[in-house]
């Protein structure tokens, strides 16, 4: 007799933001989640309210350089509407190589 398979996927939903940027007037959102077991830290990119999440992993050498072109990129899309920092409880020193 076989043992039953553990089908439980993990979600995005039990992941820990870690740093979050909004953009209230167009729903433009980017969240960095805490780094997994293997270091590797889980992204978010939603590009309008009702828009399915874009995720992608990213390596811990690269997390601060590809924060920086993503929250780039939301406050230079829509000039005027300002995408703001809601959360940054990264640890140090990630926490201040990411955009305010």
């Amino acid at each position: 007799m076989t043992e039953p398979r553990n089908r439980t996927r993990p979600t995005t939903a039990a992941l820990t933001p870690i740093y979050e940027v909004k953009n209230p007037v167009t729903g433009d959102q980017f969240i960095i989640y805490a780094a997994d077991d293997a270091g590797m830290f889980t992204v978010a990119h939603v590009s309008a309210p009702l828009a399915a999440p874009r995720i992608h992993l990213v390596n811990p050498d690269d997390i601060a350089e590809y924060a920086t072109g993503a929250v780039g990129v939301m406050r230079n899309r829509h000039a005027g509407f300002a995408a703001q920092v809601y959360t940054n409880s990264a640890p140090a020193p990630l926490s201040t190589r990411l955009p305010d």
